[in-house]
């Protein structure tokens, strides 16, 4: 007798008791897959739930990333998210920002192994970045885009080369978007202050 793989159910109606909506997409999920590997779907829809949504046939996620929740999808069947931007030997802001909502999501949704997993990816692609290229971004976030917090960025990038992180205190445009930012600069002043 063989057994079924939880990747071999991975969005397929074989035995879906629940679907997923997140923005345009809808994902065909099996209720013991996603409570087993996240407290927020078992309280959600476990067979304890106090919530409405335990008798429902369908979840809808809002507001979150749609590559990410795919990614997170993904990850609870199969323990591997897609590792296209992984794989890139250089710095994009697409992979950052990629990696980067897939910690988002999964802190969110409490999977703190996939939250380790995407947190390690971004700092990895951070470790390759230029300042340049780390202002670019921050600039990005801190006016609303690119779906990455700023201050995050910024310690990702401190804890991962603290001489570089000092390059910033002397750039004209770092300069600029301190004194465009109140929270991002106090919280450059806490991230400069001895431990």
């Amino acid at each position: 007798m063989s057994t079924i793989q939880t990747a071999d159910l991975f969005n397929k109606d074989a035995f879906s008791d629940i679907k997923i909506k997140f923005g345009s997409r809808q994902f065909k999920a099996h209720k013991i897959v996603i409570c087993r590997q996240s407290q927020y779907f078992n309280k959600l829809c476990g067979p304890d739930t106090q919530f409405a949504e335990g008798g429902q046939t369908v979840i809808e996620l809002k507001e979150d990333d749609e590559d990410a929740v795919y990614a997170m999808l993904q990850w609870i069947y199969t323990f591997e998210y897609d590792t296209t931007w992984a794989a890139q030997p250089r710095f994009t802001p697409e992979a950052f920002e990629f990696h980067n909502n897939v910690h988002l999501v999964a802190d969110k949704y409490q999977l703190p192994t996939l939250s380790t997993l995407a947190k390690r990816r971004v700092n990895a692609v951070i470790s390759s970045c230029t300042t340049d290229t780390l202002l670019i971004l921050m600039c990005r976030a801190s006016s609303g885009g690119g779906g990455c917090d700023p201050i995050q960025t910024m310690q990702s990038f401190k804890d991962r080369s603290n001489t570089r992180f000092k390059t910033l205190l002397h750039d004209d445009r770092f300069l600029q978007l301190l004194k465009d930012d109140p929270e991002l600069s106090l919280n450059t002043i806490c991230m400069l202050r001895p431990a």
